[in-house]
């Protein structure tokens, strides 16, 4: 009897870890995704005539406060494929990307 109590107590005590770590996990990715996915719309142009188009329409748009469109090429890097990102200064980037290390004023050396 007391072998089977402490399998229990033992499984019991492994589910509550586990699923203390998940949540912890799940709400430390909410957030961070929260905070750099700040856009209430994202959109994905197929081709760079397509993004034009977007880009105007959504100029003539009166409840569109800012477009923030971002570039994206493949290049490499010491021979490894990477995907290298662009994207425009505003200062929705600087309010909700904070950078662990830099120099002063990081954002307008970029």
């Amino acid at each position: 009897l007391s072998l089977a109590l402490m399998a229990l107590l033992l499984a019991l005590a492994a589910n509550i870890g586990a699923g203390s770590m998940t949540s912890g996990f799940r709400h430390t990715f909410n957030n961070w995704l929260e905070q750099r996915l700040t856009a209430e719309l994202y959109l994905n142009p197929q081709n760079p005539a397509q993004a034009e188009q977007l880009s105007t329409w959504l100029a003539q748009q009166p409840l569109v406060q800012t477009v923030l469109p971002t570039w994206q090429v493949a290049v490499q890097l010491q021979g490894w494929p990477a995907d290298l990102f662009g994207v425009v200064d505003d200062p929705t980037y600087r309010q909700h990307w904070p950078l662990l290390e830099a120099a002063s004023a990081p954002w307008d050396q970029l």
